[in-house]
Order: structure tokens, then C-alpha cells, then sequence
């Protein structure tokens, strides 16, 4: 059985305050609401909710698999 280490670039800071982090795999949407809340929906059902915007995460999430999509045409 290997043994897998969590690097910190698999990490995402959501609330440096209280030091809460997420697995970005763990991560399955992301939705913001207004301008000022972003939700986490993750795999095991829950979510996160943090004060950032989307604009905020989206460079720490460039090149991990996920796309911006607009809800406008």
C-alpha cells in the first residue's frame, strides 16, 4: 500500500484566521453569491462557505482542472 502526502499546492486556504484548509480534489463547485461569498460544494456531501470571491480563488485554482462558468449569455 503506498502512502500519499498531501502537498501544500493540493491545498486551498479558506479561512486563514481559523487555519481551514481543503483538499482541492475534495472540491466538486464552487459558487459565489453576490460579491463578496463563495460556497464549496465538496465529495462527501458538505459545504464550506468563506468571505472571498470567486475573482480571489480563481488564480490559486489556475491549472487544477476547473473552469469558470458564467450563469449570463
Amino acid at each position: 500500500m503506498e502512502n500519499f502526502k498531501i502537498q501544500k499546492e493540493d491545498l486551498l486556504t479558506i479561512d486563514q484566521r481559523r487555519k481551514k484548509v481543503i483538499a482541492i480534489n475534495q472540491i466538486i463547485m464552487m459558487k459565489g453569491v453576490a460579491n463578496y461569498t463563495c460556497f464549496f460544494y465538496l465529495k462527501n456531501g458538505k459545504q464550506r462557505v468563506t468571505s472571498h470571491t470567486l475573482k480571489y480563488y480563481e488564480p490559486l485554482l489556475d491549472g487544477k482542472g476547473f473552469l469558470r462558468v458564467h450563469k449570463g449569455l
